[in-house]
């Protein structure tokens, strides 16, 4: 609900203008989002128990999401 990482901000503040504004556009912001981001949801951290786990787990479950989603979201 509060995202403290810029990326996380950006991905809110797109979600929020969901209802404002047509499908095709949505999709391209998100396109952009996804672009700029990429990188940075890539990264991994070594874990304690000797293996790796990406560091923003739950902004890329986000993404996921909305990835997933993305289809039924506007719909005629």
């Amino acid at each position: 609900m509060n995202p403290r990482l810029e990326a996380g901000q950006k991905l809110r503040e797109l979600s929020r203008d969901l209802c404002k504004i047509q499908g095709i556009e949505f999709e391209q912001r998100f396109n952009e989002w996804l672009m700029k981001w990429e990188e940075f949801l890539k990264e991994r951290t070594f874990g304690q128990d000797g293996k790796w786990y990406y560091t923003h787990k739950r902004l890329r479950s986000a993404r996921r999401s909305l990835m997933t989603n993305l289809p039924y979201l506007f719909t005629s």
